[in-house]
């Protein structure tokens, strides 16, 4: 019993971990769809501004105001973007990684499930021995009902 409890925290510590981990995955994915964003902005300004130039090129220039602004809003937009990036890399994980950590503690969480299966029934089977099982339940003094379980083979655990 102590070592099944002591199993079960466990893997209640793995499942909380992978939530953890899960929700860490989102916010990242969040933070990527809004670099995404500004870099798309970006991209937009920088076709502004050298269609501006192009114009200019063309005589058909803009006023140099207006290439002032583009200039500015693509300068303000690519430190928009470093700034988010250094954010991405300050959290030390990139969506691969998070990834195969994910997919790394599903795997131990399938192998504590597996260890469990595997203790539980052969304890029952140590105990009880290989089956069919019974369970007899007293509704009354007079009045009982014999339940016959399921084979070990479709219990979890």
């Amino acid at each position: 019993e102590k070592d099944r409890a002591i199993r079960t925290r466990q893997m209640k510590n793995f499942v909380t971990e992978l939530e953890d981990a899960e929700r860490a995955l989102e916010l990242r994915d969040l933070e990527r769809v809004e670099c995404d964003r500004y870099y798309r902005d970006l991209i937009n300004c920088e076709e502004s501004l050298n269609q501006a130039q192009q114009d200019k090129v063309n005589n058909e220039a803009p006023s140099s105001h207006t290439v002032k602004q583009l200039s500015d809003h693509v300068r303000a937009l690519q430190n928009q973007g470093k700034m988010k990036e250094a954010m991405l890399e300050e959290m030390g994980f990139t969506l691969n990684d998070a990834k195969k950590e994910i997919q790394s503690w599903k795997v131990k969480a399938e192998s504590l499930v597996e260890k469990v299966n595997f203790r539980s029934r052969r304890d029952v089977l140590k105990q009880y021995g290989p089956g069919p099982h019974y369970v007899q339940i007293a509704l009354s003094q007079e009045e009982t009902i014999l339940l016959k379980m399921a084979p070990l083979d479709l219990m979890s655990h």
